[in-house]
C-alpha cells in the first residue's frame, strides 16, 4: 500500500507454495488495511490450507462488495481501480485435484494436466470477479485489462506444462515467447470510451505503458510523470489498426 493503493491483501516475496503459502519456511500473507501501511499496521492472516486463486478471488469479490454498499450511503460517486494479481500460473505447480481431473482423459503429460488445472481455477475466478461486478451493479461501468508479464516458461525459469506456439522460445529467452505476452481489453465501457472492438491491436505495447496510458484515460497525470518508462498508448488503441501515435 505504499505504492498508491487504499489496502493490499498478498504476499512480498514470491513463488510461494500456493496452499502453505510458505517460502523457505517462511509464511507470508498479509493484510495491509490502509495506505502506507507498515509495521503495527500490517497483519499477518491464516491462510492455510486455503488456494491461493481462491483467496484472491475472494477477497477481489469482498472489496466490489464493500465499494458497491459505499456508494449506496455517498452522494458522490467513487470509481474503483481493483488490481487483481493472481499468482497463477506462476510455479510452483499446484492445483486443488478437482481441477487437474477436468484433463484427465487427455494424453498429456501429468505436468500440462497440472498447469492446466491451475488455468482453469484462475479463469474461473475472473469470471466470479465479472459475476461479482455484475451483481453489485457495477459491471455496465466496466473496464478489464488483462495482462501478463512474460511467456510461459519451456526451457528454464521453473519449466512448467505451458506452450507459447507459434512464438518461439519461453521464459527467460529473448525470443517471442518469451518477451510477448497476451493481453485484452472488454467490458462494456470499451465502446463508451470509444474504443474500437472485436479488432486486434498491431503494434507494440510495453506492460509498463499501462500506467500512463490509464493516467491519460482517467484524465490525471501522474506525480512521477515525468520518471516513467511507459507512454500512453490511449491514442493508439482508440485508433485501432491505425498508426501508432507515440513512439518510443
Amino acid at each position: 500500500s505504499f505504492r498508491g493503493f487504499d489496502s493490499f491483501y498478498g504476499f512480498y516475496g514470491g513463488g510461494e507454495d500456493y496452499f502453505s503459502h510458505a517460502m523457505d519456511n517462511a509464511y507470508d500473507m498479509r493484510f495491509d488495511k490502509k495506505p502506507k501501511c507498515a509495521e503495527g499496521c500490517s497483519q499477518i492472516i491464516d491462510e492455510r490450507g486455503n488456494y491461493s486463486t481462491h483467496v484472491f478471488t475472494r477477497q477481489a469479490i469482498q472489496v466490489i462488495n464493500d465499494h458497491a454498499a459505499t456508494q449506496e450511503a455517498e452522494e458522490i460517486k467513487k470509481p474503483l481501480f481493483l488490481y487483481l494479481a493472481f499468482q497463477a500460473v506462476h510455479a510452483p505447480d499446484e492445483v486443488p485435484q478437482e481441477y487437474k481431473d477436468r484433463y484427465s482423459d487427455k494424453d498429456w503429460t501429468d505436468l500440462r494436466k497440472t498447469y492446466a488445472g491451475m488455468l482453469s481455477a484462475a479463469d474461473e475466478g475472473i469470471g466470479n470477479v465479472t459475476e461479482a461486478l455484475v451483481n453489485a451493479g457495477l459491471w455496465d461501468d466496466t473496464l478489464v485489462i488483462f495482462s501478463t508479464d512474460n511467456g510461459g516458461p519451456t526451457v528454464c525459469c521453473a519449466v512448467q506444462g505451458s506452450s507459447n506456439y507459434p512464438k518461439r522460445g519461453g521464459k527467460g529467452s529473448v525470443w517471442d515467447g518469451g518477451t510477448r505476452g497476451d493481453g485484452f481489453l472488454s467490458g462494456p465501457m470499451l465502446s463508451k470510451l470509444g474504443f474500437p472492438v472485436s479488432i486486434r491491436f498491431p503494434h507494440l505495447f510495453h506492460v509498463v505503458d499501462w500506467m500512463p496510458t490509464i493516467a491519460e484515460l482517467v484524465g490525471t497525470v501522474p506525480l512521477n510523470a515525468l520518471e516513467l518508462d511507459g507512454k500512453s498508448q490511449l491514442g493508439s488503441l482508440k485508433q485501432g489498426n491505425a498508426a501508432r501515435m507515440t513512439a518510443h
